[in-house]
């Protein structure tokens, strides 16, 4: 009995040792070996171990697409083996969040039918701001329905070089109506007046469309490839489109990333996409409209790149205008943008709210018809060059110690100030064009107050000013050296209010604005005893007392300089600077982190070479 059971007992490491792979002595297998070979010996005939590329069709195979999900979270799904699940054409409607949770979430596709082109003639357009009835005719209404989402883009007269309100057509739209090759479509861009009623662009279609009731957030995922959707909210209580998703107890990190591709989103009432605590995501061709607040919504550590999005028309629940956005950047998340458009919002086109926003220019961001182009506060911006046209206040706004960097921009007919940097903020907008600067009072070119700094070199002013070209009040100083253009300026009596502001170089108004307080000079240099350092190793420094350079013997540290040297210098209650790595201009470090009555602090990052050599200037407050 005993040698019965003990040759029982080796029963499984015998059978192990038959079915073991045949890899040869001190071989290393792949974790993908391993998983394959558990597969092909344990999993044999296992109904919920999915080996093999897998399609599960709607409603064939399952009858809706959480049943879909709900089946999936019983399964596991080999390595390198996809699951798509195929939607049917049609509007659906659901009253819960369609949410996917699951181990192997990234190998799992959802995708709605293809969506087809066809032209737009637009014959007609009436309404009022926020709810204009577009109407137009196309080549084909064949899968056009009523109700459901359609892309108008590509309109004639739109583009990066040369925008015109032509644009403000561009959006994710619900069809009001369908009458043969008649179609009324619902546009909601805020800003700019009535889109032009004879234009002629492309519709895309999207035959899949989900629809969700009430207060029901759309798809909630955590991995995963979307493509090929149109998702319709009915603009109530809080809901947003598209987002990260993590159910209760379960134990994994907040990182998921999403990959989505032809998906437009409308009627939410917080926003058509968002990332939120950590959520990534990797967004292409996406358009967003008609939002309460928000396009593309990233706060908390969300993350997002998104390639060729549109957002327009948001902001219906922003009646004050003071907190929509087509792309915002919230509390320490990051937006990398490739191509943006953002028209016709009801705040901002672009915002970062103690975040970041990074724009890759293979064209310039196009802002328009908008309250602001670019607004930060307590946030960061950086772009080779940008667009703004026809904003209903300024193409940017800085405060709360925001930094922009993007030069050579073009700033083309806002109604109250161009550039506006104030609380801190430094903005380096250098050889901008501003263009058609006025039509309020007051209405200024470019405007730095309360210790903040605007670099505007070479900047051309061709404007009708109802205040100053370069305005500069309560310790804001700007720098503009080699401007030009032809600015008519009449100050308005009391409304320029300068206090101890500082211009590096006189306008060419042919008025000269009101100058009390003013310093209008060719230039400045900063002589008397060069500034000395303490920390990061420097090697290096040169310069005068209060600006130069200074060569890095270290980063992660932080360098101290004493204005004026061994001399001296004592401001009545410290110093303002801003701060540049001249080796490598992309790493931000942005000005001082600290100061003194006779010293400023600058914090480097670990991004800067150990090497790098260091440009700064400070004004003393």
């Amino acid at each position: 009995m005993k040698k019965l059971l003990a040759a029982l007992c080796l029963l499984p490491s015998l059978a192990m040792a038959q079915s073991s792979p045949n890899w040869p002595p001190g071989y290393t297998p792949s974790v993908p070996e391993i998983e394959a070979e558990f597969a092909s010996k344990l999993d044999v005939g296992n109904p919920n171990f999915i080996t093999t590329n897998t399609t599960y069709t709607i409603p064939t195979d399952y009858l809706t697409l959480p049943a879909a999900f709900a089946a999936l979270a019983a399964k596991s799904i080999a390595t390198d083996v996809t699951v798509t699940i195929q939607l049917p054409a049609g509007i659906t409607t659901s009253t819960t969040p369609y949410q996917l949770y699951h181990p192997n979430s990234n190998q799992i596709i959802v995708k709605g039918q293809l969506p087809t082109t066809t032209p737009f003639t637009v014959t007609g357009v009436s309404g009022t701001a926020g709810a204009y009835a577009v109407t137009g005719t196309v080549s084909s209404a064949t899968g056009i329905l009523q109700g459901a989402l359609v892309e108008l883009f590509d309109a004639a007269g739109c583009s990066y070089t040369s925008p015109s309100t032509a644009c403000l057509h561009q959006g994710a739209w619900v069809v009001a109506s369908v009458s043969g090759n008649i179609v009324v479509v619902t546009n909601t861009n805020w800003h700019g007046g009535a889109p032009p009623n004879s234009t002629v662009m492309s519709m895309r279609v999207y035959p899949t469309t989900l629809k969700w009731m009430g207060s029901a957030n759309g798809i909630q995922a955590y991995h995963g490839y979307y493509s090929n959707l149109a998702l319709l909210g009915d603009n109530t209580a809080n809901a947003i489109g598209f987002s990260g998703y993590i159910p209760n107890g379960a134990v994994a990190e907040k990182d998921g990333v999403l990959t989505v591709d032809h998906v437009i989103a409308n009627g939410w009432d917080l926003a058509g996409f968002a990332g939120i605590d950590k959520f990534a995501a990797t967004i292409t061709n996406a358009v967003s409209s008609n939002n309460g607040y928000y396009g593309f919504y990233y706060k908390e550590g969300g993350r997002a790149r998104c390639n060729s999005c549109v957002a327009s028309g948001n902001g219906y629940e922003d009646s004050t205008e003071g907190v929509s956005a087509g792309f915002i950047a919230k509390d320490n998340s990051t937006l990398n943008l490739a191509d943006p458009i953002s028209i016709g919002n009801r705040r901002d086109g672009l915002a970062a709210t103690f975040g970041m926003i990074l724009v890759e220019n293979a064209n310039p961001p196009l802002a328009g018809w908008n309250d602001y182009s670019f607004d930060l506060y307590g946030g960061k911006m950086q772009m080779q060059t940008w667009k703004s046209y026809g904003e209903v206040h300024n193409c940017i706004l800085a405060d709360q110690g925001s930094q922009f960097l993007g030069r050579s921009g073009v700033c083309n007919t806002p109604t109250v100030n161009g550039v506006e940097a104030t609380g801190l903020s430094v903005v380096d907008a250098q050889s901008m064009t501003l263009t058609g600067v006025g039509g309020v009072t007051p209405a200024n070119g470019v405007k730095a107050g309360s210790g903040a700094v605007i670099y505007a070199q070479s900047t051309n002013q061709t404007t009708a000013l109802a205040n100053a070209a370069y305005l500069a009040q309560d310790g804001g100083s700007i720098d503009n050296t080699s401007a030009s253009g032809s600015v008519n300026s009449t100050p308005t009596t009391g409304t320029v209010g300068n206090n101890n502001g500082f211009i590096g170089q006189k306008n060419t108004s042919t008025a000269v604005p009101n100058t009390v307080g003013k310093l209008t000079t060719p230039g400045v240099l900063s002589a008397g005893t060069k500034f000395t350092t303490s920390g990061c190793s420097v090697s290096s420094t040169s310069g005068g007392a209060t600006a130069g350079v200074f060569t890095l013997g270290a980063n992660s540290c932080t360098v101290v300089v004493t204005l004026n040297g061994a001399t001296g210098f004592t401001a009545t209650n410290g110093w303002q600077c801003v701060a540049v790595d001249r080796t490598a201009p992309t790493v931000l470090i942005g000005g001082n982190s600290s100061s003194s009555a006779t010293t400023a602090s600058f914090v480097i990052p670990a991004g800067a070479g150990a090497t790098d050599v260091i440009g700064f200037a400070c004004t003393g407050y």
